[in-house]
Parts: structure tokens; C-alpha cells; sequence
């Protein structure tokens, strides 16, 4: 990632959605992955709502799940910030769990 720019990943839902979980894992092939990353989420790209920050994984193989403390409703965008990572480097698969339904 050049200096000075910007270091997130982002979903596009396609719709609106709720989301209730996160999950991140490694890189397969190379010991680099997220400890620690920060989530938001919008709807329409221009207002965000910060939804804290989390543990990531503690190695490239290793799933990590966290559950929001609050179902997120009414959102299409997520992003994920990454504040610390493996020393060799930052790599992640980071996966959103969402309902069109009720958050049950």
C-alpha cells in the first residue's frame, strides 16, 4: 500500500442488509494475517457508523469470528480497517455475515 493511502477493504452487499458478524483468516499460502481491524458501515457511502474494533486471528490458518455487540441494520457497505497485523506482512480473507430478515 503506498504511503498516505488509504488501507481498507470493502463490501458491497448489493442491497440493503443487517449484519450481525465478522470473520477474518489469513493468507493461505504465507505465514500474514490481521491481529487487530476496526469495522464500519453505511448505506450510501457518504455517512458511516463505526462499530468498534476487533481481535483478528493469530495465524494464517486460523478463522476468527466476532460477533457485533448490537445487530447492524439498514446498511450495504462495510469496510474493514486493518490496525495490526503479522510481521510479515498484512494479508486477510474477511468474510461478513448478514439476514434480509429480523437479526434473530
Amino acid at each position: 500500500v503506498p504511503s498516505g493511502a488509504p488501507r481498507w477493504l470493502q463490501l458491497d452487499l448489493g442491497s440493503s442488509m443487517q449484519l450481525h458478524s465478522v470473520s477474518t483468516r489469513g493468507r493461505d499460502n504465507d505465514a500474514q494475517w490481521v491481529t487487530a481491524y476496526d469495522v464500519k458501515t453505511s448505506l450510501d457511502l457518504s455517512n458511516w457508523a463505526d462499530h468498534g474494533s476487533f481481535t483478528g486471528g493469530s495465524s494464517q490458518h486460523y478463522v476468527k469470528t466476532n460477533t457485533l455487540s448490537t445487530c447492524v441494520t439498514n446498511i450495504r457497505y462495510v469496510r474493514m480497517y486493518p490496525t495490526a497485523f503479522s510481521a510479515n506482512g498484512l494479508a486477510t480473507q474477511f468474510e461478513v455475515y448478514v439476514t434480509i430478515n429480523n437479526c434473530a
